[in-house]
């Protein structure tokens, strides 16, 4: 079940990664849509713009056709210089473009305007000549452009014409500016063109001049305000439901301004998110399709697995076989499953087995419990025999060794207070003193904030053997042995000194070393560093070493694993 639910959040997961995913693809290519809306009516826009501004060429030619003719140019310099009549430039002028083709296919008409001693002079249909004439605004501009073209939008008569006007210089008296030329284009003309753009709602752009005047259409249709007339910016913004893109041309300051509705945008983006989310959906169907065959497979042979570890809960301790089709990771989980049937089995027969000889040493220990009982009684009844016969040291002999058995009976307590386990070594060591004929003495230096602490019986004694035996057997002199019990440093001490001959290192690190089993003639001491070791661990084992000397033995157990009061074995 753990790991169906796994398989499931794993499900979970990779679909929660698709759809984040599926949501960035998405909204790539909404971007990239956009853009591409954006790119493709801007290229239109940019062929537009291509287009007026070869039309605005043309007609520019012409105007400087007129310009630089010879005749014009002779006249206007004889107007100059006083030899001629102004009325004969029209006359030529107006002769020249009646009859040129290029202002007859545009509807349009030519001016000129002498300028003479910063005088400007205008033909004067009705009068039939030039007269002098205030500067028009527009002049200004064209004086502005000192000698380049002024192009503007402007109404002749009720209808909207195109002027492209320049300020000609005399080629024979240059730098010399003599005459305004105006070349009046009908805009109707630019309706072919417009026809040509041709944008993402088959709507017309606006032509728009530098000062923000609209040229064409001939009206406002989607109230742009002044601030997208005159933005001269190439880029665009949206307004309302509709984006608006702006298109500069190059050669005139004037620019083409697509207005784009964006439910246009939105139908594509539309289109695509339904095919995304069809394809999303399929491929999630076919996601879940393969996780539950994938999940089946997985579960199937650890479905069996944990129906063979209910079983060994029922005691049923049965290897199980392992499938030729199971993938590497279940093979290694049957194979731990068997190996630990097999290790439960083992185990089984070791608990068998030493629940066997446990019972058989606890019967052993009841038989043997009855021969120091009588041993013990016997001691007793030899200590008040002697007492009778006044023999003391008998006497005293016996009392210590009966007290001794007493302390190692200990109720079958394992542990014993420090106070009582030196009871023993000195009922212990009287019994030695009289035994080797008081070849050593035993003081005893103890403090006596350790004496309620409890320790294991038997750990002090040995030692104090192993000095007598050691030190002092075959020493053929006196000697001294120390028994130290203090607290340093939040360990208990126990030293055992003897001055008496020195310990071998080597044998004594041989004989501790818990690697080396197997039987050995130091029982006492190995028995004694065995036993703390797997009470108090490693650090209390036993310690000799040889200091001006003197043998030390010492053992050090940390306060906080020992305490005070009774203890059960």
């Amino acid at each position: 079940m753990q790991l169906r639910k796994l398989v499931i959040i794993n499900i979970l997961i990779s679909i929660s990664a698709l759809i984040i995913v599926g949501g960035l693809v998405f909204s790539t290519i909404n971007t990239t849509i956009k853009d591409q809306f954006i790119y493709s009516n801007r290229l239109v826009l940019e062929n537009g713009n291509d287009l007026i501004e070869s039309f605005i060429k043309k007609n520019k030619d012409t105007v400087l056709d007129i310009v630089i003719n010879p005749v014009v140019q002779e006249e206007l310099d004889k107007f100059h210089e006083g030899d001629a009549d102004i009325d004969n430039i029209v006359d030529y002028v107006e002769s020249h473009w009646i009859y040129n083709n290029t202002i007859k296919s545009v509807g349009g008409f030519m001016e000129a305007y002498p300028y003479k001693d910063n005088k400007i002079f205008s033909f004067d249909h009705e009068m039939d000549r030039y007269t002098e004439i205030q500067k028009y605004g527009w002049m200004s501009e064209v004086f502005k452009k000192n000698g380049a073209f002024s192009v503007n939008a402007c109404e002749v008569d009720g209808t909207s014409y195109i002027r492209i006007a320049m300020l000609a210089s005399s080629i024979k008296n240059w730098p010399e500016q003599f005459c305004i030329f105006a070349f009046y284009v009908k805009t109707e003309v630019l309706f072919s063109i417009f026809h040509n753009i041709h944008l993402e709602d088959a709507s017309s752009p606006y032509l728009i001049d530098e000062y923000g005047n609209i040229i064409l259409p001939y009206e406002n249709i989607y109230n742009l305000s002044e601030e997208d007339l005159m933005n001269k910016e190439p880029n665009w913004w949206k307004r309302g439901n509709r984006i608006i893109l702006n298109v500069p041309m190059t050669s005139l300051d004037w620019k083409l301004m697509g207005i784009l509705p964006e439910n246009e945008l939105m139908t594509r983006s539309k289109d695509i998110k339904s095919t995304f989310y069809l394809v999303g959906g399929l491929v999630v169907i076919v996601l879940l399709m393969i996780s539950a065959i994938f999940s089946a497979w997985i579960t199937r042979p650890i479905r069996a697995l944990s129906k063979e570890m209910a079983r060994v809960e029922q005691n049923d301790f049965r290897e199980i076989e392992i499938g030729k089709s199971f993938g590497q990771e279940t093979k290694d989980l049957y194979r731990q499953f068997n190996y630990m049937v097999r290790r439960i089995n083992s185990l089984i027969d070791e608990v068998y087995k030493a629940q066997i000889n446990e019972k058989e040493a606890e019967l052993l220990a009841l038989q043997q419990q009855i021969n120091p009982h009588f041993l013990y009684n016997t001691l007793d009844s030899i200590a008040w025999m002697s007492m009778a016969y006044k023999a003391e040291d008998i006497r005293y002999m016996v009392m210590s060794l009966a007290s001794m058995m007493r302390y190692s009976l200990n109720k079958g307590n394992n542990y014993i207070s420090v106070r009582d386990e030196l009871e023993q070594v000195r009922n212990y060591v009287g019994i030695q003193e009289i035994r080797y004929n008081n070849k050593f003495t035993t003081t005893f230096d103890v403090d006596n904030e350790v004496l309620e602490y409890k320790i294991i019986k038997l750990i002090i004694q040995p030692l104090v053997e192993n000095a007598i035996i050691h030190g002092f057997k075959e020493a053929g002199r006196f000697g001294e042995i120390i028994i130290s019990t203090k607290l340093v440093d939040d360990y208990l001490e126990i030293k055992v000194i003897n001055d008496g001959i020195e310990i071998d290192m080597d044998k004594v690190r041989k004989l501790l070393d818990p690697e080396i089993k197997g039987k050995q003639k130091h029982y006492g001491l190995k028995n004694v560093n065995d036993r703390l070791i797997m009470s108090f661990g490693r650090g209390s084992a036993i310690g000799f070493s040889v200091s001006n000397g003197k043998t030390v033995a010492k053992i050090r157990i940390r306060i906080d694993l020992l305490s005070k009061g009774d203890i059960d074995g």
